[in-house]
């Protein structure tokens, strides 16, 4: 169902880890297919700012200090 959205759609666990996402996703992060991308944090993905920038983003969220429906994240490509 997720591949059938015209978006890119991810969830991670507590442990900033992705557990869920859909192919458009892994395709934006220009991964083979989603397994590549599950099990993995933004650590492994992005370079050192950007997923320093996102874990703190994920804290609030966890925190719940602040709410976030939709992340819009750009790649460049």
């Amino acid at each position: 169902m997720l591949n059938n959205l015209p978006d890119s759609i991810f969830i991670k666990d507590i442990s900033g880890k992705y557990v869920i996402a859909n192919d458009r996703f892994s395709t934006m992060l220009k991964m083979p297919n989603v397994e590549e991308l599950l099990g993995k944090s933004d650590a492994d993905i992005y370079d050192a700012k950007t997923a320093k920038k996102y874990a703190e983003e994920d804290n609030l969220i966890i925190s719940g200090a602040q709410p976030e429906l939709k992340r819009e994240q750009r790649s460049k490509t």
